[in-house]
């Protein structure tokens, strides 16, 4: 799917902006950010095939953990207006299938647009979003004494001494 590195470079910072868009969106409004059958989508599946990889790109991009949701609809990707407050228009990879190719009606559309007009499109995800986990105590564990502490504690303050 990728030819180089700079594609897979631009489509995982556009993940992470998405993820980053999405979680505000739907920290504010409750509704779900769609993503469209696009590069970007790919990107996503692609990188959730390594666990470790995506957990840490995860933690990176939003400081927590995002669940691949399937879900299949059309319609408004309302997040979009949000996206262009903070990063601008959408680049092209939004508007290029998986299989690479770049559907230009619906980038004339969205380029012609009035400013604050939401993008349509279908889609086949959604992230959902959980919180990193804190860290967890190890209280299972047995304190290191010395041996010849071990068998009477009260010594480990006179080995101090």
């Amino acid at each position: 799917m990728l030819k180089t590195q700079t594609d897979s470079a631009e489509l995982l910072c556009e993940l992470e902006r998405f993820f980053e868009v999405a979680l505000v969106f739907t920290s504010q409004t409750g509704d779900q950010a769609f993503m469209p059958r696009c590069l970007v989508d790919a990107a996503w599946h692609d990188l959730l095939k390594d666990t470790t990889s995506y957990e840490a790109f995860c933690v990176r991009a939003v400081d927590g953990y995002i669940d691949h949701r399937e879900v299949i609809g059309e319609g408004a990707l309302a997040w979009t207006v949000l996206y262009e407050d903070r990063f601008g228009d959408l680049p092209r990879v939004w508007f290029t299938a998986p299989d690479g190719q770049f559907h230009r009606d619906a980038w004339d559309a969205y380029k012609s647009r009035i400013a604050g007009d939401v993008v349509r499109a279908s889609w086949d995800c959604s992230p959902g979003f959980r919180p990193k986990p804190p860290l967890k105590a190890s209280w299972d564990c047995t304190p290191y004494f010395p041996s010849r502490t071990r068998d009477d504690p009260s010594q480990l303050l006179a080995t101090r001494n």
